[in-house]
């Protein structure tokens, strides 16, 4: 990457730069076209015609190609731009280049040869590391770090000046980086990747240009879409975008199948101890919210085809850490719940056509302020919530269309711990059923079926389940209905019902298994169920169940990847997929993702 803003190189004014006044300036420009690719010819300055050079270079910018020097394209030579020229092929339904090469191998080894002095070796891996974890997330493409001296397709190192490839850096402030196209072989050029040490590297900084640079090194060229990452103008871009996605895919088609995992948000954003909360009203969207530090509630939506965008729904102050929900009842619509710090219940809803609008729900005092909330939306016309009252009381409201929300509480003072979890199900639409943790450790359950009166029964007795642990629960088929909760000990208990038998236990895994907090869990089809929690050290742990067969566990994410008890959203929009959302150890929103 290179910025051609620098003390050595001043971008010409807008203008006719065939004018005699204007000469200097049309030096100026040439220089500039022929150090970066768009002009390869000796010109007399003052004949030469620089209209055709123009357009090229509006072309590459995303600009109308007028062929004039307007003020578009003056700003335009202002802005950081990739450094190496390379002759690029091909061409993509949006703005994708190939450099014409491809690997002949997807198992790709990389090293790093030389460090700088300006950022930590472990910042420079982690920057590398997230690069290239892009690249594969959407490629059949592995990227395999050696160790110094073993060979390596990819080859990364920090240098000044003339460091012997015939393409020099010039110091800070212009020439950045640049990358070489695949060479199939190991320790040849073609696939290296050159930073300047003279630049001001972060790990913020390092990671985004690394991911431009990678992209050549995979075989993208430029891209004339501004939202690219290949875009050749340095954007800040920190994701990969649609042209970029189907440019690499071009190459080597899209993943195969399996975990994927990249950040919804940059930064501090989620508060320690919020929910979150997710809905897939339709099968090609996904909208997921949760809970900032300053009290806020943020939204990130995708629809496909897109990338994920996000907002704020509701202003600093809003919500206090802890429980958040989300019901999508038809298509059209989208409704969500949080608890305010005064222990209102506040409400937002979405119909397509119109904006978010707000609502309180319950006035404040009338719920725990960080306690869980939970519902079901078990016919179209019709939902219901529930959450923990200050006093340990169980509270319910319920909506039917043309009606107004109306209230009532379902178990007594002392009934709840104010901190446990809650969940509820609708495996048929004429039931409900609803499990929370008191504060003896007892799992709880609350039942209702149409023309009849909620019933209440003991699940699980005292001391069965940490005060302080989520409920996960769903209902794979009309006939069944399993629960999960994280004991005292650390272990994940299951609970599970079949129409026409009892509710059994077992131990789905043993103790110091899981951190006290957040668990979630999903049914993608019929015939499967997938649950996730925090295990003790910050990974995030995954057990999953197919019919006629075992329960299985694996690890998703490695240690310290999670919050410990961290709290989970999941959601499962087409079949073969699964999206599950929690916090990081930062404090940032992360995407875990399968597709079949």
């Amino acid at each position: 990457m290179a910025s051609p803003e620098s003390s050595t190189w001043t971008a010409p004014l807008a203008g006719n730069l065939d004018l005699a006044e204007k000469l200097p300036d049309k030096i100026n420009a040439i220089n500039y076209f022929r150090r970066f690719g768009y002009l390869t010819t000796e010109v007399e300055a003052q004949a030469v015609d620089l209209t055709p050079i123009i357009k090229a270079f509006q072309k590459s910018g995303g600009l109308p190609q007028t062929g004039a020097f307007d003020q578009a394209t003056a700003e335009l030579m202002k802005k950081p731009i990739c450094g190496y020229a390379e002759k690029e092929t091909g061409g993509g339904p949006l703005g994708f280049t190939t450099f014409g090469s491809k690997w002949d191998h997807t198992g790709l080894t990389w090293r790093v040869d030389s460090w700088s002095n300006k950022i930590s070796a472990a910042d420079a891996l982690t920057a590398f590391r997230s690069a290239f974890a892009r690249w594969a997330q959407i490629t059949p493409l592995t990227f395999i770090e050696v160790r110094a001296g073993q060979a390596a397709d990819i080859r990364i190192r920090f240098a000044r000046r003339d460091h012997g490839d015939g393409n020099s850096f010039d110091g800070a402030g212009t020439v950045l980086a640049h990358a070489y196209s695949p060479g199939n072989g190991p320790d040849n050029i073609g696939g290296d990747a050159h930073f300047d040490e003279d630049e001001g590297w972060s790990l913020d900084f390092l990671s985004k240009v690394g991911l431009h640079e990678f992209g050549h090194a995979i075989g993208l060229g430029h891209s004339d879409d501004a939202t690219a990452v290949m875009y050749r103008f340095f954007n800040n871009q920190a994701e990969l975008q649609p042209d970029d996605i189907r440019g690499v895919q071009n190459l080597y088609g899209p993943r195969r199948s399996g975990w994927f995992s990249f950040n919804v948000d940059a930064g501090n954003t989620v508060a320690q101890g919020s929910d979150f909360a997710a809905v897939s009203r339709i099968p090609n969207s996904m909208e997921v919210w949760w809970i900032a530090p300053n009290g806020a509630v943020e939204d990130a939506y995708w629809y496909e085809g897109g990338t994920w965008n996000r907002f704020q729904l509701a202003p600093p102050g809003s919500a206090a850490p802890g429980g958040i929900l989300a019901l999508s009842r038809i298509p059209g619509s989208m409704e969500i719940w949080w608890i305010s710090p005064t222990g209102a219940v506040e409400g937002a809803y979405w119909y397509e056509g119109r904006s978010w609008q707000r609502y309180q729900l319950a006035p404040p005092g009338s719920a725990a302020p960080g306690s869980k909330i939970t519902g079901v939306s078990r016919i179209p016309t019709s939902m219901e919530i529930w959450w923990v009252a200050g006093n340990g009381s169980v509270q319910g409201a319920y909506w039917y269309a043309g009606g107004n929300w109306t209230r009532y509480q379902l178990a007594p003072d002392g009934s709840a711990a104010l901190r446990g979890g809650i969940k509820a199900t609708s495996r048929i639409k004429s039931s409900m059923e609803l499990w929370w943790v008191a504060p003896n450790g007892s799992v709880q359950d609350a039942y209702w079926y149409e023309g009849g009166t909620w019933n209440r029964f003991q699940l699980a007795p005292a001391g069965s389940a940490a005060v302080t642990s989520g409920i996960a629960a769903t209902t794979r088929i009309p006939g069944s209905m399993e629960i999960w909760w994280v004991a005292p000990n650390g272990s994940v208990q299951d609970a599970y019902w079949y129409e026409g038998g009892n509710w059994n236990r077992f131990e789905l895994a043993p103790s110091a298994s899981a951190a006290l907090g957040g668990i979630e869990a999903v049914s993608r089809i019929p015939g499967s169920m997938e649950i996730w929690w925090t295990g003790t050290d910050g990974s995030v742990q995954d057990a999953y169940w197919y019919e006629g067969s075992n329960w299985s566990r694996f690890q998703l994410a490695s240690p310290g990847s999670a919050r410990a008890g961290t709290d989970f959203a999941a959601t499962a929009r087409v079949s073969n997929s699964m999206e599950i959302w929690c916090a990081t150890t930062s404090g940032q929103a992360k995407d875990h993702y399968w597709y079949a």
